[in-house]
């Protein structure tokens, strides 16, 4: 298949940070869909993980039209919600949980979380028989239809596991 820009959806940025770096999750969302729609989905989530991780708080909402590249801050009820507890290490901060999932026109969707301290298996993986937060975040997810899209603007189909591994830019950043 061939690649599609990033701008092909409207887009909500959630910048966090906890005690070691900042990071973005972004939700690629219909073009229709309200602030309110999006925060409820970052409620959820951060309800069902969120205590998996360092504390953390909301930093900055922003949002990108499709089409276009430009971001802009906007007022949202999740702007200054903490989650998480205890201090961060440069280790943890460098961790992702990565929910994976396809959708309907067969591209690829990811959506990451850095800080991630719940554990995981042998083969980096949580499955969600292993972790009913992670259970509970991929039945969010999969109960999204329409509210949460893949960069084909189609829905999403997520895995029922979430991949978890150290990112290359962040250990790197904790090596300096």
């Amino acid at each position: 298949m061939a690649p599609l820009p990033p701008e092909s959806t409207k887009r909500f940025y959630y910048s966090y940070a906890n005690a070691v770096n900042p990071h973005v999750l972004v939700l690629r969302v219909p073009d229709a869909a309200t602030t309110a729609e999006a925060d409820a989905l970052i409620d959820a989530l951060l309800t069902d993980i969120g205590g998996s991780f360092p504390a953390s708080t909301i930093t900055a909402v922003e949002v990108s039209a499709s089409g276009s590249n430009a971001r802009f801050p906007i007022a949202s009820d999740r702007l200054g919600d903490t989650f998480g507890s205890g201090s961060g290490s440069i280790e943890q901060d460098a961790i992702a949980i990565g929910f994976v999932g396809r959708s309907s026109g067969g591209r690829r969707a990811r959506l990451f979380m850095f800080g991630w301290g719940g554990g995981f298996s042998t083969n980096f993986r949580v499955q969600s028989t292993e972790s009913a937060g992670v259970a509970a975040a991929i039945n969010d997810l999969n109960a999204a239809v329409g509210d949460i899209l893949a960069i084909d603007g189609l829905d999403i189909t997520w895995k029922s596991y979430a991949n978890v591994k150290p990112n290359d830019h962040w250990v790197k950043a904790g090596r300096s």
